[in-house]
């Protein structure tokens, strides 16, 4: 039975009794003191628990017989032989004059008579197209006509199991009125009660596909019937009607709309579109009916692909078939393309025309396009805010706006479920949401499902969506026309694919897409790899709010959750981002529950600390449980499929995608066109708003001086004038290249071509006016100098930079409003919980201080309350899965790479920054051998870096205090308490030293004497160390040096070159590390070269980048100087002439430290300097009147 029900499920009602029937078993076993029911014992009466012993089937037994023998076959057989006896008897009814017990059922006076061959029964779609149908009949007269109204769409019964048929009572009523007889052959209609069926519905898609849903059904049973000529026909009502004055035009399709429309451009036409049969008065179904040659088409049959076509479309088996069909229709032409001018309709071109027609828009509302990620009810609400003001709006009422502003003609209850979604946040939901939820808009815990109606809550555009969809992008879209209306464009572009950030899935008719969510921060680095000319990466997904793990698989990726276990105990802090809480507490309830054969349930407690987004279940569970996988036990684990990226391409096609990074080449090359047309349309708006105003100030000067005089004049007098002062005319300025902006000005119309300076109010002739021109025209002019500098690359980078600054306040207001609701349920777990949860998500800490004692057991109140385990627990709480946890994409070239756990101490890091630049390697540092074959080598360059670099150590040395710990010699003992003066020193210094990263300790001096000894010997010994070391790197740049001859870089290092030139890192180019000394040119990859030093700790670009920053930032305080200046005249001390002996000797005067650090300054940006500007350098470095510690004297 089991097999039976799980291989034929359309046979569920098969009984045991049917299945015995075609079975005999014969046993060889010993019955203990068996008892029969006569002495010929063919039967055995004996008590099946007396039999002394026990027969077992095996599933290897059972499995044999189903393989080896036709007992299945043949009760399914029977099961379907008396399935049909009942669908034939059902589906059968006898020709009957009246007809009684049918509602809503408007029976022909002929209707089962001698004259029920004439008769034609009216199937409508509803009873509001019923009424319409009647008010027509009464044109026609009720003898011949009926009408039946269906409840929406009929089933499909191509593959439709007999039971779901026989239980349609709308398809056995349909059988009643018609009088038909189960799979008989007709060869006329005289013996129905009907001889036509006439199909009425909406002149739309939906109309369509009914009217395919009853072709299929009298094809399906009644073959003969669908042959039949003139058996089914259609009256077509227009879908359009143009009316001017007396004059109209109706149109049965859009495509005969547009064709008039391209052949007759005027604007004064009414055009009013007729949604369904209901807009239709009565007045207008007469007209119908009293021309019902010119509405009534008949569907006539050619030959077998006629049936073939039918199946086609509606069939299961056929779905690949039709996979193929359809991708080969584009939804920018999804208008009915049937000649209506016949009266004669074959199904072929019904189906190719229609329903082909019916699949594209199905399809087209399920899934969503690959350059802006929407669906069409989605793009005409982003359509219809973005060009509205940024107010909020009840969702009831933004629903309304919608229907009258983007032409929705569908029901506003989808529309208003669409903008729910739309605004949803929770996980599993949106990871960007277009719209803000101002109101209950449906969590996590019930999977979206218990949002508030629409009539209570509000929404607005969010923040992102308006840096996501750039105000001057809408002038470079293909917008649709419907109803006479422009609507919505065929898609937007949006600076980042939505439909890899969100995500999709949808089934529509032979086609259904699955996309997952992905990261946008990832999104924008892999766009930004690739306007920089590199590859893309393949990304993981990404779910806002979920903090499990997602691993990669086999063309799927493995989602599971997060649990902590300790003892007995379990914490599932986190399930499967698609799971609604609710539905996963159902299933831990069910595991609560006693099972058969057992004493106790395998979860014994669970206890719920929910908030916002964050799941915390906490259970006790038995040792069996814990002996099993407790990933798949809870079922923690999901996968994401990722065979199935089906999207509509640019072209408006149907394309598998076989991987995300197509997606996004695919965007990227429709995207960067179109960033090409923006910078097109601001260069001509800003052109034209340049002219307008160029030409408004010229005129206004002129009638300021009495240069134009047009007093007295008539208006086109007038204009002429201006004409012959050169004044250009409204429609000879630079045009604006806008896809919105349609409006042309007539040419040969002087009096519109000059109104815009003849029409000026007196005010725009005042002074402040004339200024506000002048400022405008210089404004322009700037940013069209500025655009025309900048590539498409650029502005998208731009673009991808606001994104990102904005998204980062977006997640910092979540974080804060996340603490807020988390930190209650922490504060419960655990005492002190909520503060330790702040400090490890404010401030990366992980201290806790316990508060209270917890005993390890159990409290009696359910799962343990150890504090190690509760830390953990409220660790994973702080973890709101906001910002994504995973490292940047690594580049080739530029790498990011995470700071060391284990940092260097602080005096090493600053030796090295002294001793040797990041990236440069110390390129320009002095070397008494030279050759001149190498790459820009001048012994005069390489002494004047020298000396920069001594100057910059002696200057440091000078404003900073000496290092010093608290394990030196006894004669260096400190005081607890620092001198005046000392704090005043710490407090300059810290200001003068406030970008260097190294720490400082300041020494607490009992005497001065004591600190300029110790400040000079560490001098010395620093200066020392510091000759050493750049000795040492003057012997191994000498080993690395590489001739101009044998260097062959890459082409793919130019272009990281020319960015570390940007930087400023020196011409390192000349100093590569050759791999093998033997060979001439054994360069290996500059990217290679760099990763090796950035994995030694030798270069970070993190630190390289700041340092920048912090020069440039050097150059603004000049508060820092003042106060420097003021510690260097202190007096340090009052009564000791030794004091101020040690600080005149240890201080500067302004002017000499004031020239000491413009000098190293512009040196620090000169690093890259041309020969052009050496002897400059040199000259500021040699007029210090002092000298470096180390410098060495300069051989000839």
């Amino acid at each position: 039975m089991n097999h039976i029900k799980k291989k034929y499920k359309e046979m569920k009602n098969i009984k045991p009794f049917q299945v015995k029937s075609f079975i005999k078993i014969f046993l060889n076993c010993q019955i203990v003191n068996p008892a029969f029911d006569s002495q010929t014992k063919e039967t055995l009466t004996t008590k099946a628990q007396k039999f002394g012993s026990t027969f077992e089937v095996s599933e290897k037994f059972l499995d044999e017989i189903i393989k080896k023998t036709e007992i299945i076959d043949n009760v399914i057989l029977q099961a379907k032989s008396r399935l049909n006896k009942q669908l034939s008897k059902q589906l059968s009814a006898k020709k009957q004059q009246r007809l009684l017990g049918i509602d809503k059922l408007e029976d022909a006076n002929d209707a089962g008579t001698k004259n029920a061959d004439l008769c034609t029964l009216i199937l409508t779609e509803g009873d509001s197209a019923k009424s319409l149908a009647m008010a027509g009949i009464e044109i026609v007269g009720r003898d011949r006509f009926g009408v039946f109204p269906l409840r929406g769409k009929l089933l499909n019964v191509r593959d439709a199991s007999i039971q779901m048929i026989m239980k349609n009572a709308e398809i056995e009523q349909l059988v009643k009125i018609m009088g038909l007889q189960f799979n008989k052959n007709y060869e006329n209609t005289k013996s129905l009660r009907y001889g036509s069926i006439m199909i009425m519905t909406d002149q739309d898609h939906d109309g369509h596909h009914i009217k395919g849903l009853i072709i299929n059904f009298i094809e399906k049973f009644w073959p003969s019937l669908f042959k039949m000529k003139g058996f089914l026909k259609q009256f077509v009502t227009p879908i359009i009607k143009v009316t001017k004055g007396k004059e109209f035009h109706s149109f049965f399709s859009i495509g005969e709309y547009k064709k008039f429309i391209a052949e007759n451009p005027r604007e004064d036409y009414k055009v009013k579109y007729y949604k369904g049969l209901g807009t239709s008065t009565d007045s207008e179904a007469q007209q119908y009916f009293s021309n019902l040659t010119l509405h009534r088409k008949v569907f006539t049959y050619s030959d077998q692909t006629d049936s073939d076509y039918i199946d086609l479309v509606f069939s299961k088996t056929k779905a690949d078939q039709r996979k193929d069909w359809l991708s080969e229709y584009s939804w920018k032409q999804v208008e009915d393309t049937l000649d209506y001018s016949k009266p004669n309709v074959r199904y072929r071109n019904f189906v190719t025309d229609c329903l082909a027609m019916h699949s594209i828009s199905d399809n087209l509302r399920s899934i969503p396009s690959s350059i802006d990620g929407l669906k069409p009810t989605q793009r005409k609400i982003i359509h219809t805010l973005l060009n509205h003001s940024k107010q909020e709006y009840k969702v009831s009422s933004l629903s309304g706006l919608v229907t009258t502003y983007a032409q929705y003609h569908h029901g506003e209850q989808s529309l208003q479920q669409t903008v729910v979604a739309m605004a949803q946040n929770f996980t599993g939901s949106n990871n960007i949401n277009l719209l803000l939820p101002i109101g209950q808009f449906g969590t996590r815990s019930m999977g979206g499902k218990d949002a508030a109606q629409a009539r209570y809550i509000s929404t607005k555009l969010s923040s992102l969506t308006t840096k996501l969809f750039n105000e001057d992008d809408l002038h470079t879209l293909n917008y649709l026309d419907e109803e006479g209306y422009t609507v919505e464009p065929f898609w937007f572009t949006p600076i980042l694919p939505l439909v890899l950030i969100n995500g999709a899935e949808g089934i529509g008719t032979g086609w259904s897409t699955q996309v997952p969510n992905f990261n946008p921060r990832e999104i924008c680095q892999q766009i930004k790899r690739k306007l920089r000319g590199e590859e893309f990466e393949e990304l993981v997904p990404w779910y806002k709010g979920f903090t499990g793990s997602i691993t990669a698989g086999t063309n799927q990726y493995i989602a599971k959750g997060s649990f902590i276990q300790h003892k007995n105990h379990l914490y599932i802090t986190e399930i499967p981002p698609k799971k609604s809480v609710k539905e996963y507490q159902a299933f831990i309830q069910s595991k609560m529950e006693v099972a058969e054969g057992k004493s106790e349930p395998e979860i014994l407690d669970m206890k719920e600390y929910h908030a916002g987004n964050k799941v915390c279940f906490e259970l006790k569970v038995t040792d069996e449980v814990l002996k099993q996988d407790i990933e798949k036990y809870f079922k923690l684990q999901t996968t994401i499929a990722m065979t199935n990226l089906v999207l509509f391409n640019e072209k408006g096609l149907l394309k598998r995608y076989s991987n995300v990074s197509e997606i996004l080449d695919e965007f990227y090359q429709t995207r960067i066109k179109f960033y090409q047309l923006r910078k097109e349309y601001l260069l001509s708006k800003y052109q034209n708003e340049l002219e307008l105003v160029q030409s408004k100030s010229k005129f206004i000067e002129g009638m300021i001086d009495n240069s134009i005089q047009l007093r007295g004049l008539k208006k086109m007098e007038m204009c002429k004038k201006l004409q012959s002062l050169g004044f250009k005319g409204i429609s000879k300025m630079e045009k604006v290249k806008s896809t919105r902006i349609s409006k042309d000005f007539d040419a040969d119309n002087l009096e519109k071509q000059y109104d815009y300076l003849l029409s000026m109010p007196m005010w725009n002739f005042s002074e402040e006016k004339i200024t506000a021109f002048k400022q405008q025209i210089k404004q322009l002019q700037d940013q069209i100098t500025a655009l025309n500098k900048k590539t498409p690359q650029q502005i998208w980078s731009e673009d991808l930079d606001e994104f990102l600054e904005e998204l980062t306040k977006v997640e910092e207001q979540e974080t804060q409003e996340m603490i807020k609701r988390v930190e209650k349920n922490a504060e419960k777990l655990l005492k002190g919980g909520a503060n330790y949860l702040k400090a490890v998500v404010l401030k990366g800490k992980d201290d806790f201080a316990q508060q209270e004692d917890y005993d390890s057991e159990s409290d009696g109140d359910g799962p343990s309350r150890d504090p190690k385990v509760l830390k953990k627990v409220i660790k994973e709480f702080a973890n709101f899965g906001i910002k994504s946890q995973r490292d940047v994409p690594q580049s080739k070239f530029k790498l990011q790479i995470e700071k060391q756990a284990k940092k260097k101490d602080s005096k090493e890091n600053q030796d090295d920054n002294k001793s040797e630049k990041p990236i440069s390697m110390d390129l320009e540092d002095d070397s008494p051998k030279r050759n001149k074959k190498v790459v820009d080598s001048q012994s005069e360059d390489e002494i004047i870096n020298v000396k920069k670099n001594t100057r910059r150590i002696q200057k440091q040395n000078d404003v900073e205090e000496v290092q010093v710990q608290t394990k030196d010699s006894k004669t260096n003992k400190v005081d607890t308490k620092p001198s005046k003066a000392e704090s005043k020193l710490e407090k300059a210094e810290s200001k003068v030293t406030k970008t260097n990263k190294s720490k400082r300790i300041v020494p607490q001096m009992d005497s001065e004497k004591k600190a300029s000894e110790i400040k000079r010997k560490a001098e010395q010994e620093k200066a020392e160390e510091d000759q050493k070391l750049i000795e040492q790197e003057k012997e191994e740049l000498e080993k690395q040096r590489v001739p101009v001859d044998s260097l062959k870089v890459p082409n793919q290092d130019k272009e990281e070159m020319d960015l570390f030139q940007k930087y400023g890192f020196g011409d390192f180019m000349k100093y590569l590390t050759p791999a093998n000394g033997k060979d001439n040119n054994p360069i290996p990859s500059l990217a290679d070269r760099i990763f090796q030093r950035t994995k030694q700790g030798e270069i970070n670009f993190d630190q390289i980048i700041a340092d920048k920053k912090q020069e440039s930032a050097l150059k603004e305080r000049k508060d820092s100087d003042n106060e420097i200046e003021d510690f260097l005249q202190l007096d340090l001390s009052e009564d000791s002439d030794k004091k101020q002996k040690v600080a005149k000797a240890n201080q500067k005067t302004t002017a000499e430290r004031k020239s000491g650090k413009k000098s190293t300054e512009k040196q620090q940006q000169q690093m890259t300097a041309t020969p052009a500007k050496r002897k400059q350098r040199k000259q500021i470095i040699e007029s210090s009147d002092e000298e470096p510690l180390n410098k060495k004297p300069k051989k000839k």
